[in-house]
């Protein structure tokens, strides 16, 4: 005799992992305080809800206020053109950060 067997549908449930969401941004950094014709470079780091850091500097959107003072170079460099102040913000996943500059008079060496 012999035994047939019923078939057999097994249901899996996936769950959907969703990325989790930047809750904090911080700048290296924390000031930009230059001489008119020096440079300085810039990191953002982005930490999400499940705590984890990444640096997120090249994916940022950037801009800066006075841009006859400061010249910002791909995403990572901020010029200084002359003497002057202002602020680069960085914009990432919906979060700002707000980062204040502020350039002196270029120094003259002999």
């Amino acid at each position: 005799m012999r035994k047939l067997f019923a078939p057999v549908s097994v249901m899996l449930a996936v769950a959907a992992t969703s990325a989790a969401a930047t809750v904090s941004l911080k700048l290296y950094p924390s000031e930009i305080r230059v001489h008119a014709g020096e440079s300085q470079m810039v990191l953002l780091v982005a930490t999400d809800s499940e705590g984890v850091t990444r640096e997120v500097t090249s994916d940022a959107k950037w801009s800066y206020s006075a841009p006859s003072s400061a010249a910002m170079a791909g995403t990572r460099t901020l010029t200084a053109l002359k003497q002057g102040s202002g602020e680069l913000v960085a914009n990432f996943e919906g979060v700002a950060l707000r980062l204040p500059w502020k350039f002196y008079p270029s120094v003259v060496t002999s």
